[in-house]
């Protein structure tokens, strides 16, 4: 089954292909592709939304990857970062609430159940953090839809 996605291009966008991955401070900035119809298709950054967050690190040093997607939980959302940092931010207002420095890189998203926080580590580490917070619960998964732990 094809799917024709509906985005507007952005009107300023130049037609080659181009790649910019980002800056020092991690910021995405855009990625633009010559589609097959020979249409430029962009996605203009930043993208609408409620707040952003710049996440520290050099994106070419660490891969092209600085975190892991959020797990939320409560009030708070936990971000797993390459630079070996859980940044614990408040979900209405993307303000940094809380940084856990565990100094090992991270590439999968943190688990949540029952006040425990569960990062996965590049160099084989699983490290359990107890959060003192009960409301930090409900993330299980790691990959897979919502249907993957009953949600």
């Amino acid at each position: 089954m094809e799917r024709e996605l509906n985005l507007s291009p952005d009107p300023e966008a130049p037609s080659a292909l181009q790649s910019r991955h980002g800056d020092d401070r991690g910021r995405a900035v855009q990625i633009l592709i010559r589609a097959a119809t020979n249409r430029p298709s962009a996605w203009p950054f930043p993208l609408p939304g409620l707040w952003s967050k710049d996440i520290a690190g050099d994106l070419k040093r660490l891969g092209g990857h600085l975190a892991a997607p959020p797990s939320p939980a409560g009030k708070k959302l936990y971000v797993a970062t390459s630079t070996g940092d859980v940044i614990v931010l408040s979900q209405s207002s993307g303000k940094t609430l809380d940084t856990i420095k565990l100094g090992s890189t991270m590439r999968f998203q943190p688990s949540l159940a029952k006040g425990m926080l569960y990062v996965g580590t590049a160099d084989g580490q699983l490290i359990g953090i107890d959060l003192e917070d009960k409301s930090a619960d409900g993330w299980l998964m790691w990959g897979g839809g919502p249907t993957h732990n009953g949600a």
